[in-house]
């Protein structure tokens, strides 16, 4: 899972190239390396554990899957698709993706059973309302007003708010090193969200 947050990686080197007021520069670069450097310290005793057979094929998905998600982002910006609305880029992409992976579901050997109960209702509406609604259009929304490889940064803020949720939730325990990740990831965000010296 930690390599999908490699997204602003591809953020920032697609911005690089096609976005010119979006260069890659060293601080920002080395605020990437410190962000992602505290993101694995998060991660640090999961990564530790032994890993199943498919652990390869798993970790090379999440990597093609943060490079989709941050060439999503450059092309929202790069193009003309910075000036559209987020709502209709949301449609775009639902529209798309959820006919495809509904396809693709019965081809992976997924069943087709569901149980309506309270619980998967709710989970439903809130992955459907929060994540993939509101959140994303605020996502589409902020791509076209912000730079993007500086935005795309903060994506690393995720894992380790859903650690915290974990912890403060489930009482999951918060390994040793996790406040040292946390100013890591901090430390990077600010390197790459510095101002420019003139």
């Amino acid at each position: 899972m930690v390599f999908l947050y490699g997204a602003p990686f591809f953020v920032a080197l697609g911005a690089h190239w096609l976005i010119p007021e979006d260069r890659l520069t060293r601080a920002k670069a080395g605020g990437l390396l410190v962000a992602f450097t505290g993101l694995l310290l998060a991660f640090a005793e999961g990564l530790q554990a032994p890993a199943g057979p498919d652990a390869l094929a798993g970790d090379a998905l999440c990597l093609f899957g943060g490079a989709m998600w941050g060439a999503t982002t450059v092309l929202v910006k790069a193009s003309r698709l910075r000036r559209a609305p987020p709502q209709s880029m949301l449609l775009y992409q639902l529209g798309v993706s959820a006919p495809l992976l509904l396809l693709a579901s019965p081809l992976l050997g997924e069943a087709w059973r569901i149980e309506p109960t309270p619980l998967v209702l709710g989970a439903f509406l809130y992955q459907a309302l929060g994540i993939a609604g509101i959140s994303y259009a605020a996502w589409f929304w902020l791509v076209s007003r912000h730079s993007a490889s500086r935005l795309a940064a903060f994506s690393v803020l995720t894992p380790i708010f859903g650690v915290l949720a974990g912890a403060v939730i489930m009482g999951d325990a918060l390994g040793p090193l996790f406040g040292v990740a946390v100013l890591l990831v901090a430390a990077g965000l600010w390197l790459v969200n510095r101002p420019a010296r003139g």
